[in-house]
């Protein structure tokens, strides 16, 4: 395993955040009563200010992001004699949502050098079964959402966005989430907002919204997000852009010093005009290098490394159909390494301290193999 010489405790923020605007927000939910509501006053101004700024109509409130998902693909008309197209490497509950609502997922290759759908690939998917489209923004990459969602109309089909790990990000001057006919967004404990648990729906559709209120009616709400979990939420809607700047400030110093790595190798730039933010910092590393030795050594100079999600490529294939050899997906599922967003929201001399640990993860890596 590489080592580092130095591995002091790096002085990292907490999160969830430590914030007593978050703390006051939810005093005053449970000290007023309105908690306990089936419809807290918490929730109805949190699903307002998505409204506004996500750009949508309409904003259902729910306990996860995949809860959400699934209510989408419900929401769209996804039946079992349906397909819906999805990258090969992507969030697992993404798949299994499809095969939770019956529908067979069809599995396309993600573009050369990055974590996203091959738009390309999707056109070439289409089949008569096909009814929609579910694409994920993934480590602060996007994809390529205006061209989907002009495709999905020109076809007759749904474009469900994934946007769970880029709230604030936006395409062409348009927020991620609102490109789709219906957009989902977490609020799970890692994310970028957290209330834990939780998720929303988002959709500018009437017949869409109509369609997963009954989907989700009970008659009562069915996986709601509770009152409190939104008092949670609203002060740090009121903070994202703050917060959004600072993580892409930290990004692109980490761009600049790691600038000519072998190993800390970033995806691709982004052909179309975005403004991203980052779940994660991710890399690709080459062929050769161990990833399991990278993330141990990066565990033990303090730097909170990980593999990223376990992608699903090696389930059964009959269970779904694929289009292309998938060569690019198998890239972002074994290559991939990522770290935590809460290391971003640190002062820059701490990323400094980051920047110099990672290169000598590689010197030592390269002094082991010249050896």
């Amino acid at each position: 395993m590489p080592h580092v010489a130095t591995a002091d405790p790096l002085p990292l923020p907490t999160w969830p955040p430590t914030s007593p605007a978050i703390v006051d927000s939810i005093r005053q939910a449970a000290e007023s009563g309105d908690w306990g509501k089936y419809a807290a006053q918490a929730s109805l101004s949190l699903a307002d200010r998505l409204a506004s700024r996500f750009a949508v109509e309409h904003v259902r409130l729910c306990a996860s992001g995949t809860a959400a998902v699934e209510l989408a693909l419900r929401a769209v008309q996804v039946r079992p004699d349906s397909e819906v197209i999805l990258a090969g490497y992507d969030y697992p509950g993404n798949i299994r949502a499809i095969e939770a609502v019956g529908a067979k997922p069809v599995i396309v290759d993600t573009e050369p050098g990055r974590w996203v759908i091959d738009a390309d690939l999707v056109e070439q998917a289409i089949g008569e079964s096909t009814t929609a489209i579910l694409a994920s923004h993934l480590y602060g990459d996007l994809f390529d959402a205006k061209r989907l969602r002009e495709l999905a109309d020109q076809r007759g089909i749904a474009l469900v966005e994934d946007a769970c790990q880029v709230h604030g990000a936006s395409l062409t001057g348009k927020p991620a989430g609102s490109w789709g006919h219906v957009g989902v967004l977490s609020f799970g404990a890692s994310k970028l907002m957290t209330s834990g648990c939780g998720g929303a729906l988002l959709s500018s559709n009437d017949r869409i919204a109509q369609r997963a209120t009954l989907a989700a009616g009970r008659p009562s709400g069915i996986a709601p997000l509770s009152g409190l979990q939104a008092a949670a939420l609203l002060p740090q809607l009121a903070t994202l852009d703050d917060w959004n700047a600072q993580r892409r400030t930290a990004v692109a110093r980490l761009k600049q010093l790691l600038v000519g790595s072998r190993i800390w190798q970033f995806a691709e730039a982004m052909p179309y005009e975005s403004e991203t933010t980052y779940f994660k910092a991710a890399w690709f590393l080459p062929v050769g290098v161990s990833r399991d030795s990278v993330i141990a050594a990066g565990l033990a100079a303090g730097i909170p490394l990980g593999t990223g999600f376990n992608g699903f490529l090696r389930r059964a294939r009959r269970r779904y159909r694929t289009v292309g050899d998938l060569s690019q997906s198998e890239t972002c599922n074994d290559r991939s390494v990522v770290m935590d967003h809460r290391v971003l929201l640190a002062d820059l001399d701490v990323i400094d301290t980051i920047a110099e640990r990672l290169l000598a993860i590689e010197r030592d890596l390269e002094s082991k193999a010249d050896a």
